[in-house]
């Protein structure tokens, strides 16, 4: 945890203040429990409507992750990101209910074995919306997955009923050399890494059904040599 806004801080000369706290690895959680100050946000409010598709980043289920919140370190908490509502979700204990956290507070957490960040506030990445982005890949240079989700209305041309359904939206990022370029497709990286164009080529011949999180984590290993 915290070594993507380590980079951050390198990069982008974001505050020190946030870096060091960022350094405590003491579980508050386990010390303290549910007076801890990660419970003492609002609980989420439910949607009043039925719909269709999830408002989550990937599903409704919750995975366990750990999570930098306020400076400190809490582990083993089931989370979820609404990227409806732009909100980081943990529940509390077993019941369905979920504390919305405080976006300024949140640091690096991850959601199972998904890695992500919070740029909100003076964490914030000039160039990039204020958000939790998923760190698809970090190295010398870094590949962020923005993920929303956008509601629309769905009509059941059978019935005629009209609901509420909500669609993915993904754009991905390359944080180098100081500046963040949009990736719209992976063969976008050729013309960021020109050395490793033919090879970018290559490999994207044989692999242009592989789901683009694959892809792209793939070659930023393969020009960064780890491959």
């Amino acid at each position: 945890m915290g070594s993507f806004f380590k980079y951050a801080l390198g990069i982008f000369l974001l505050s020190v203040p946030a870096l060091l706290l960022s350094q405590q690895r003491y579980d508050y959680n386990a010390e303290v429990g549910f007076d801890s100050p990660i419970y003492r946000g609002e609980i989420a409010d439910k949607y009043p409507f039925p719909f269709i598709g999830t408002v989550y980043a990937y599903s409704d289920e919750f995975e366990m992750g750990d999570l930098e919140f306020n400076g400190k370190m809490y582990y083993g908490l089931m989370m979820n990101l609404n990227s409806h509502k732009g909100e980081l979700y943990v529940r509390i204990g077993t019941t369905k209910d979920c504390i919305v956290l405080k976006n300024s507070l949140v640091g690096d957490f991850n959601i199972g074995e998904r890695r992500y960040t919070a740029l909100f506030g003076e964490r914030g990445i000039k160039g990039l919306a204020p958000g939790y982005y998923q760190v698809l890949y970090e190295g010398e240079d870094v590949i962020l997955k923005q993920i929303d989700r956008k509601i629309y209305d769905y009509t059941d041309f059978s019935s005629g009923n009209i609901t509420k359904a909500f669609a993915l939206k993904v754009k991905y990022w390359l944080l180098k050399d100081g500046e963040v370029k949009q990736i719209r497709r992976e063969r976008d990286l050729q013309r960021e890494y020109k050395s490793f164009k033919k090879d970018i080529r290559s490999y994207l011949s044989l692999h242009s059904e592989v789901n683009m999180d694959i892809n792209l984590e793939f070659i930023m290993s393969m020009v960064e040599g780890r491959q």
